[in-house]
């Protein structure tokens, strides 16, 4: 199944998306089969995350930055939302 790839497929999970700027990164996390959001463009995150998935939220979110210096840049598809 597409983007269900890693150890995020053993988890359980229907997709899996890689966001980053670096373009070799991105290639090779698509080579791994692994969706992508290319954060460098100018569409918003959420719109990409739409554009894969139909909606513009997601179950889960895993932040990694390989930097001492992190950033906090609110995502709209990442807001808590009441459960029905």
């Amino acid at each position: 199944r597409p983007g269900g790839s890693g150890f995020g497929a053993l988890l359980g999970a229907a997709v899996v998306i890689v966001g980053d700027v670096n373009p070799v990164r991105l290639a090779h996390a698509k080579a791994q089969g692994f969706e992508i959001a290319d954060l460098s463009q100018d569409t918003p995150l959420h719109e990409q995350i739409a554009n894969l998935l139909g909606e513009p939220e997601v179950d889960c979110a895993v932040d990694a930055v390989a930097r001492a210096v992190v950033t906090a840049i609110p995502v709209p598809s990442t807001k808590r939302r009441p459960r029905c």
